[in-house]
């Protein structure tokens, strides 16, 4: 068909219109905490639990005592090995 002598099909909007598309969805970076277990002596660990509120006055209670053991090791694990936090990318998949 022919308008004002050029081919009205040219400028039709009921043409196929494909594309190619590559889109890459970046993996984010993992967090993660960690100790540095190795650094920790021993036995200052275990002095400094055998000074505690532990020895000295222990709870009464099983749930209890578990709460005070909890937060007993975790303050002196701050002390001597505090919490690092650090993170990485994510592994590449296997092919």
């Amino acid at each position: 068909m022919l308008r004002n002598g050029r081919r009205a099909g040219l400028l039709s909007d009921h043409r196929l219109v494909t594309a190619n598309l590559t889109i890459r969805c970046p993996k984010a970076n993992v967090a993660y905490d960690w100790r540095k277990l190795r650094d920790i002596t021993t036995g200052q660990f275990e002095a400094a639990l055998r000074q505690s509120e532990l020895f000295s006055t222990p709870a009464t209670t099983t749930d209890a005592f578990t709460d005070q053991l909890t937060r007993v090791v975790t303050r002196q694990l701050d002390a001597i090995a505090p919490i690092r936090h650090s993170s990485r990318r994510p592994p590449k998949p296997i092919s």
